[in-house]
């Protein structure tokens, strides 16, 4: 079925390094543009030879979406340099090209895709996913608020404990105070009362009997001690 398909496929050289033309192009046949990069004129040759990717894939085992980034050119998708070489000679030789020239011209391909820098641009956000401006700004406010209740909240606390604290008396400040003055006009001094002391008896001297003869000599009168006042005499004797 290969072989009868080919005899349909027409390629017209426009390069000199462009894939040799596996049959002499008919009045009538289709034509392959040869200036179309190596997977197109696979793709177009495949479709000219009537074989859906499928068909190739199941004929030379190679998975359906390695066939499809080939003809659409997405070097990326494909596996390493070694594999995607080997796939895309493979393909060419079962469409009845010359193996080498094409692979040639997709190395050639991938360089020049390889060279381009890869641009990053940012991706807009949707619409729905966007916070609006609005709840951002309540946001802000509310945590504004609740730090400001805090703030209110523990100097009012300390304003309270701080009045609860009583004050302390003139003299104490007075003391506290280096340049105060000692008080001018202190108050009267109470002097301790003496403790009063008991009857102080002084004992008199015995004195010896006169002899016969003798005459007694007075001594010296001392005084007793007073009864205080309000103390009942001692009865005489």
């Amino acid at each position: 079925m290969a072989q009868s398909n080919r005899k349909h496929l027409a390629v017209v050289h426009e390069a000199a390094d462009s894939p040799d033309n596996p049959h002499d192009a008919g009045a009538n046949e289709p034509v392959i543009d040869m200036n179309a990069p190596v997977g197109r004129i696979l793709g177009q040759a495949r479709e000219i030879a009537g074989y859906s990717l499928y068909d190739v894939a199941a004929t030379l085992r190679i998975r359906h979406g390695l066939l499809q980034a080939i003809e659409d050119g997405r070097h990326q998708d494909l596996p390493g340099p070694v594999y995607a070489i080997g796939f895309v000679r493979t393909y060419a030789e079962f469409l009845g090209f010359d193996g080498d020239q094409v692979v040639a011209r997709f190395k050639r391909e991938s360089a020049a895709v390889e060279k381009k820098p890869d641009l990053v641009f940012p991706v807009p956000v949707p619409e729905g996913s966007r916070v609006p401006g609005g709840a951002i700004l309540m946001i802000a406010v509310l945590i504004g608020g609740l730090a400001y209740a805090g703030w209110y909240y523990l100097s009012s606390a300390n304003r309270d404990m701080a009045a609860e604290i009583a004050a302390l008396p003139a003299r104490f400040a007075a003391l506290l105070d280096g340049n105060a003055q000692p008080e001018s006009n202190p108050g009267p001094v109470v002097q301790p009362a003496a403790p009063n002391s008991g009857p102080n008896l002084q004992a008199a001297a015995p004195t010896a009997e006169p002899g016969p003869g003798e005459r007694m000599t007075a001594g010296p009168i001392v005084p007793g001690p007073t009864a205080p006042a309000g103390t009942p005499a001692l009865p005489s004797p």
